[in-house]
């Protein structure tokens, strides 16, 4: 290109404007883009989408942003984005675009996609689930990644979502995975619980909803696992309850 018509014959002032002119436009290009490429799909995915609070709908374009080779592992997975600041909200609206997502993919009219949206779309679905699970702390969000992966049968992803059971949520929710309807979703909350630390399981023995899960935790890491500490849990708790059950007979 000749020099008389390059940006650097600009002068200063000029340069500057075309500077911020440029990334305006760019700006404006790629959420445009990002909109047109959400549209598409149509209804109600569409709709799905722009009800994302500003901060949720963020957190799906850095990931949707992000390299493909930061953005993978050697499984061709998409890696959960970096940890941010926990939001509920922002929880529950990554597991109704998921649930939208999935919905458009098995739609009667998926098949007239052409191989490039289907693309699209299938990138999608997977980094909305990576940013689900790197976000999820309620259990209803790990069932639905649960049952995903189980319906898919991705057991590299079940594997996932069990290992992060057992380092984000609260015990308590975990204790309401345990709870589901679904067997296989059960299994791995279960096993979640026998993996938590036996202090953490101890302090909600007194749980009036959670115990008896706790305590089918601490025995399975008492008698399965060898674990002491578990087992004098276990018999401190069961001399306690014999003696007040001996005192009420007592009182009677």
């Amino acid at each position: 290109m000749d020099s008389e018509y390059s940006v650097d014959a600009l002068p200063s002032g000029g340069k500057a404007n075309f500077t911020r002119a440029a990334k305006a436009w760019h700006s404006m290009s790629g959420e445009h883009i990002k909109r047109m490429m959400i549209e598409e799909f149509g209804e109600p995915l569409s709709s799905v989408w722009q009800a994302l609070r500003p901060t949720t709908r963020n957190l799906v374009e850095r990931a949707l942003t992000t390299t493909s080779t930061t953005r993978k592992n050697s499984h061709g997975k998409v890696r959960p984005p970096a940890s941010v600041p926990y939001d509920a909200r922002a929880e529950a609206e990554l597991r109704r675009l998921l649930s939208a997502l999935d919905n458009r993919l098995r739609a009667r009219d998926a098949a007239s996609l052409d191989d490039a949206q289907q693309n699209h779309l299938r990138r999608l679905i997977e980094t909305c689930a990576a940013v689900l699970l790197a976000q999820a702390q309620a259990a209803e969000s790990f069932a639905q990644l649960l049952e995903r992966a189980f319906a898919g049968h991705d057991y590299a992803r079940v594997d996932a979502i069990a290992d992060a059971l057992t380092a984000l949520p609260p015990i308590s929710e975990v204790c309401e995975l345990a709870r589901h309807t679904d067997k296989a979703v059960r299994a791995v909350a279960l096993e979640a619980l026998a993996l938590t630390s036996t202090s953490k399981l101890a302090e909600l023995l007194g749980d009036p909803v959670d115990a008896p899960l706790v305590r089918h935790a601490l025995l399975t890491q008492a008698f399965e696992y060898g674990n002491n500490e578990a087992r004098w849990i276990i018999e401190a708790v069961d001399e306690m309850e014999a003696f007040e059950d001996m005192d009420g007979v007592m009182m009677d």
